[in-house]
């Protein structure tokens, strides 16, 4: 029987293990101390807000660490009991703050200032060029997050998009 990949971890000596990226380029590796899929299915389930919390630079590796460790404790303990272990609560000391400059808000800028000297038509043609990048990274997203990374994933995404030029995906929206 093939199992279903779980998403942000991979197996060694049959034992599974979380690992994915930190914001600042590390690799953040632990291990969940199962061999069940179950287990660790359930585990990642879970951590998996914390984990992206992590990943958007809005919580620590530390914290996230400690989490692992505290739901892997309590599983261990609730394990003849066959409890799922509960899913962890987003920290009360973590304020988000509002990013300093939204990817919308620069294009709106850049347009203020560049675009008095664009005609009509270079208007509309910027316009649709910028259109899949604020569609597949977010008009609300913080441009100095934005990786080369992000970047590759809107050029895939738009690799995949039929010719705007054809009918009848002229008429649509991106």
């Amino acid at each position: 029987m093939l199992t279903k990949r779980i998403r942000y971890t991979f197996k060694r000596s049959s034992i599974y293990y979380v690992q994915f990226s930190l914001p600042e380029g590390k690799m953040f590796r632990r291990s969940l101390d199962t061999d069940s899929y179950r287990e660790a299915n359930a585990l990642m389930i879970a951590l998996m807000p914390q984990l992206l919390m992590v990943k958007g630079g809005l919580s620590s590796s530390e914290e996230f660490n400690l989490a692992v460790s505290s739901l892997i404790e309590h599983r261990t303990l609730k394990r003849a009991e066959r409890v799922l272990p509960l899913p962890v609560a987003m920290p009360a000391s973590v304020i988000v703050e509002p990013p300093a400059l939204t990817l919308g808000e620069a294009w709106n800028q850049y347009k203020a200032q560049r675009g008095a000297k664009w005609t009509i038509a270079i208007a509309s043609a910027n316009d649709r060029y910028i259109e899949p990048l604020l569609a597949v990274l977010g008009a609300e997203s913080d441009v100095e997050r934005i990786s080369k990374r992000d970047i590759h994933n809107v050029t895939e995404a738009v690799e995949g998009l039929p010719k705007r030029v054809i009918q009848p995906y002229r008429a649509m929206t991106i």
